[in-house]
C-alpha cells in the first residue's frame, strides 16, 4: 500500500499493520537464525516444494518439532518460530532470568524495569523470559548500551543481530568482538553499528521512524 493511501487510514488501521509488520518481522528474524544455525552445524537445507497427498498415497510422517500437518502459511511459521525458541532454550543460546540476575548482583524481577528502559531484551519462551546467553560474559554497561541501539527492532531481530558474526566487527559476533578488545572505542564501533543495523532493518517513513 502506498505511503499515500496510509494517510487515509484510522489510527485503529494503522496499529494493526503495525502489529503484523512487528509478527512478520520476529518470523523472519527466528526463522533467519534457525536456518543460521543449521548452517552452522553442517545440516543441509532440503531444496524443492513439499508434496502434496495425491490419492491415498501416504506422506512422510513429519518431525516432532515439525508444524503440525494442518498448518499452513503463518501458523506454520508461528509453530517453526516457537520450536526454535524451545530448541534455544535447550541448547542454552538463551538463559534463564534467574541465572543472569544472579550473575549481575540483581533479582529477577529487577530485568523487568530494565527491559522497560531498553537496556536488556527478553525471549519469551512458554511464557518464561529467557536472555542471550552472551550477556552473562558482559558487564551490564555495554549489554545497555548495545541493546538501546537495537531500539524500534523485536526481541528476535536483536538476537540474530548478537549471534551472527558482522562484517563491520571483522567477520566477530558481538561477544567476540567486544571481549576482545574491551574499551570504549571498541564498544562504540559495536553500537554505531547496531544502531545502522536498526534503522536498515526499519527505515523511516515520512520522517517518522516506525516503532
Amino acid at each position: 500500500m502506498a505511503n499515500s493511501d496510509m494517510r487515509h487510514l484510522s489510527s485503529q488501521a494503522h496499529q494493526r499493520i503495525e502489529q503484523l509488520e512487528h509478527t512478520v518481522s520476529e518470523l523472519k528474524g527466528t526463522l533467519g537464525l534457525l536456518v543460521s544455525e543449521m548452517r552452522r552445524q553442517g545440516i543441509v537445507l532440503p531444496v524443492g516444494k513439499v508434496q502434496r497427498r495425491q490419492g491415498r498415497s501416504a506422506s512422510p510422517r513429519p518431525a516432532a518439532n515439525d508444524a503440525p500437518a494442518t498448518a499452513t502459511g503463518l501458523a506454520a511459521a508461528v509453530a517453526r518460530g516457537e520450536a526454535a525458541k524451545v530448541e534455544w532454550v535447550q541448547s542454552g543460546e538463551v538463559v534463564p532470568a534467574k541465572l543472569l540476575a544472579d550473575h549481575w548482583g540483581l533479582t529477577p524481577q529487577a530485568l523487568g524495569p530494565a527491559a522497560d528502559r531498553g537496556e536488556v531484551f527478553a525471549i519469551l519462551v512458554k511464557r518464561q523470559r529467557y536472555y542471550p546467553r552472551e550477556f552473562l560474559d558482559l558487564d551490564r554497561h555495554a549489554v545497555g548500551a548495545v541493546a538501546q541501539a537495537l531500539s524500534g527492532l523485536s526481541p528476535t531481530e536483536k538476537l540474530v543481530f548478537w549471534k551472527r558474526p558482522h562484517g563491520g566487527l571483522g567477520g566477530k559476533t558481538v561477544l567476540q568482538a567486544l571481549t576482545a578488545t574491551n574499551d570504549a572505542a571498541q564498544l562504540a564501533r559495536v553500537v554505531q553499528l547496531a544502531r545502522s543495523w536498526a534503522e536498515e532493518a526499519h527505515p523511516k517513513r515520512d520522517g517518522v521512524e516506525v516503532a
